[in-house]
């Protein structure tokens, strides 16, 4: 666990049981743009703390950001340190709305929904099948394997199609990248399975679809109800057989993909410093590759003792 980290746990802890002796006198390090650890810290140490002159709207204020920080970012924080498996994005996303949902005000959850919508990545249909497919859930990953076996047919029966057209002399369609856009999501879910707002449309081609009144799946975007993309077989399932997603019933998906890491935070920290402190794009690079080399010399001469986390009075 990192000092900042650890510094924030005790704050929470002594503000649950009324003393903050212990902590009172710690040092908080700078802020950090790519974890707001440091800033929490601060604004838990002034709410314990506060001045003399500050005025009733900055202490309900104050006050406010203090439970925002107890009940919903450091639980989340927690939780996505403590499971941190792409299975586990989708529920981590669901978990998040529900937290703000229960200790937020109105005029706070507009806001903080606005910024969990330009975030909602893991809101994406195919991220939420892979979660349903490593659910612990037995009826919830036969859900799972049922929406991968339909995918499964429609990729099998548009391959078909491409075939037909070209005995039928057509032209083929034109091959396009797969997009990936932020989908729009239903604040009012009951669970994280329809978190993802989505329609259905006929397939129609120069023969008949696999199954009998098929529906090709799209999910809507963030940019405008208009704009819409079709729902394919996530890329880490891709390699899937049929057989093998029949199994997914009895046995569930794991996945070694992180959905949160370290390192991101450091690149993100990094980039962040070197945009401060230098005003061309090429002594930006130079300085932020400066940096990661010096970091990779010293942790191959310095050995740092790793400490289990251990949240689970948050979890």
């Amino acid at each position: 666990m990192s000092t900042d980290r650890r510094l924030l746990y005790k704050l929470i802890l002594g503000i649950s049981k009324g003393d903050i002796s212990g902590v009172k006198d710690s040092t908080i390090g700078p802020v950090n743009q790519a974890r707001w650890l440091t800033l929490a810290s601060r604004i838990l140490r002034l709410y314990c703390s506060p001045p003399d002159n500050l005025g009733t709207y900055v202490e309900i204020i104050l006050e406010r950001l203090s439970i925002f920080i107890i009940k919903v970012y450091f639980k989340m924080y927690s939780a996505v340190k403590y499971k941190n498996t792409i299975i586990d994005g989708a529920k981590h996303l669901f978990d998040e709305i529900q937290l703000v949902k229960t200790f937020c005000t109105v005029d706070e959850r507009k806001v903080a929904n606005k910024c969990i919508q330009n975030n909602a990545w893991f809101a994406h249909p195919e991220n939420i099948m892979i979660a349903m497919c490593g659910d612990q859930d037995r009826e919830i990953r036969q859900k799972g394997r049922n929406i991968l076996r339909r995918l499964l047919n429609i990729k099998e029966w548009r391959k078909e199609e491409e075939r037909r057209r070209k005995e039928l002399y057509e032209l083929p369609k034109k091959i396009k990248i797969r997009e990936f856009h932020l989908p729009l999501i239903d604040f009012d879910a009951k669970d994280y399975c329809t978190m993802a707002r989505i329609k259905f449309e006929k397939l129609s081609g120069p023969y008949n679809p696999p199954e009998r009144g098929s529906f090709a799946v799209y999910t809507l975007n963030y940019q405008g109800p208009t704009k819409s993309q079709e729902i394919t077989i996530p890329p880490v399932l891709a390699h899937m057989r049929a057989e093998e997603m029949d199994q997914i019933v009895e046995c569930r998906v794991t996945a070694e993909f992180e959905c949160h890491s370290q390192s991101c935070e450091r690149g993100v920290a990094t980039t962040h410093q070197s945009v401060k402190r230098r005003r061309t794009d090429e002594s930006q690079l130079r300085m932020a590759l400066s940096t990661v080399g010096a970091r990779e010399e010293m942790s191959a001469k310095v050995t740092v003792k790793r400490f289990k986390d251990d949240f689970s009075k948050f979890l």
